[in-house]
């Protein structure tokens, strides 16, 4: 029969309960499904925590609660806390897998149009009213069936120009959302994955020597903290993701390039109407700004990590002598300096920040058209 580990987060009247619940589990239920021990309780102060290991029988109490959910021995994690904490806690408690799971079903193109037609519609209804307000303009159009035509491929561009900026918007949201979770709280991540890692980064090697301990010696004796390697992980994470996230943002700049080449008075005399000006800058504002909120929440992920590090290597350090704990320390100062050097994605500087190049785009395109027009008059 399988034994669950339990830990319970508060300890009021409700986490009284539930330890009581479990304890009579074998009572209600002949045989039982399942063993539990409860093995940890977290309280607000550590006085309060042991207290509360004595009295319910708990293998340990602690003041931070994030504790409990970083043990492997613990595979229920029981919320007693007030109300305004669950969400956090709960977050907290979904592993990196479940979690990842979460975004990628969040991110299936049935979801994501359904979250983007409604604003889209709702938008288009803007745009249409601006349209109106403002009224038509001069085309350079001849007969009835090129004005159809242009009326048609117009409304055609607006539509799918609006569409990808709403498309890049709901990315953009999307993405914040994942920053948001990873930096809530530390993330579990499996076991083999932090092997992985910990091989990649040459951390599970022998000392003195360039090979490998097994696995199981790294798991009994590891050379690293996993929670510092947690963190690393997900600034690694959260700068791949930001920088495929923010390739998007140039399929707007380059719809709108096109369209300013197309309406070039070097072609013919396109005009620019006020409406037609007002919704593709408006668009193009929604687009630049979800891209700036990505980045800001990227930034604001890594100071959060970049301080949790910092902490934990300065305890570590603290604890360093001519011990294990040595290797710790210097560990994790590496993923600490390898972390404040990350510069793509969200973490790029200004001048290669994919919104910068984005707006270059119409901006240069424009100008060279431009200056082609005036050499040849």
């Amino acid at each position: 029969m399988d034994t669950l580990g339990v830990g319970i987060i508060g300890f009021g009247f409700m986490g009284k309960v539930h330890a009581y619940d479990y304890k009579c589990l074998p009572l209600y239920y002949d045989p039982a499904p399942v063993r539990v021990k409860l093995v940890g309780v977290a309280e607000i102060d550590q006085a309060r925590a042991q207290r509360a290991a004595e009295q319910g029988g708990f293998e340990f109490g602690t003041n931070d609660w994030h504790a409990l959910i970083a043990r492997d021995d613990i595979q229920i994690i029981d919320i007693c806390s007030p109300n305004s904490q669950h969400v956090a806690q709960v977050l907290a408690a979904i592993d990196a897998g479940k979690l990842w799971e979460h975004y990628q079903q969040l991110g299936r193109f049935g979801q994501r149009v359904g979250r983007v037609l409604p604003l889209f519609l709702v938008y288009l209804i803007f745009c249409r009213g601006i349209g109106l307000l403002f009224g038509g303009s001069y085309s350079p159009v001849r007969g009835p069936v090129s004005s159809e035509w242009n009326y048609m491929l117009l409304w055609a561009s607006i539509y799918t120009f609006l569409f990808l900026a709403f498309w890049i918007i709901d990315a953009a949201c999307l993405c914040r959302w994942l920053i948001e979770r990873l930096s809530e709280s530390p993330t579990r991540y499996p076991k083999s994955c932090l092997r992985f890692f910990a091989r990649q980064r040459g951390l599970g090697k022998k000392p003195g020597s360039g090979d490998y301990e097994d696995t199981a010696i790294m798991e009994k004796h590891p050379a690293y903290d996993d929670s510092i390697l947690a963190e690393w992980i997900d600034m690694k994470l959260i700068e791949q993701l930001t920088e495929r996230v923010g390739r998007l943002v140039y399929c707007p700049f380059i719809v709108f390039f096109i369209l300013i080449v197309s309406r070039n008075n070097w072609l013919d005399r396109w005009p620019w109407p006020p409406g037609l000006v007002i919704i593709f800058g408006l668009n193009l504002a929604l687009a630049a700004a979800s891209m700036i909120i990505l980045q800001n929440a990227a930034l604001r992920a890594r100071d959060i990590g970049l301080e949790t590090l910092r902490a934990k290597v300065e305890a570590a350090e603290q604890k360093a002598a001519p011990t294990p704990e040595v290797n710790q320390a210097a560990v994790g100062r590496k993923l600490l300096d390898e972390l404040q050097s990350l510069d793509r994605g969200a973490f790029a500087p200004f001048w290669q920040n994919p919104l910068i190049g984005a707006i270059l785009i119409p901006s240069g395109g424009s100008v060279l058209l431009e200056l082609l027009a005036y050499l040849f008059k």
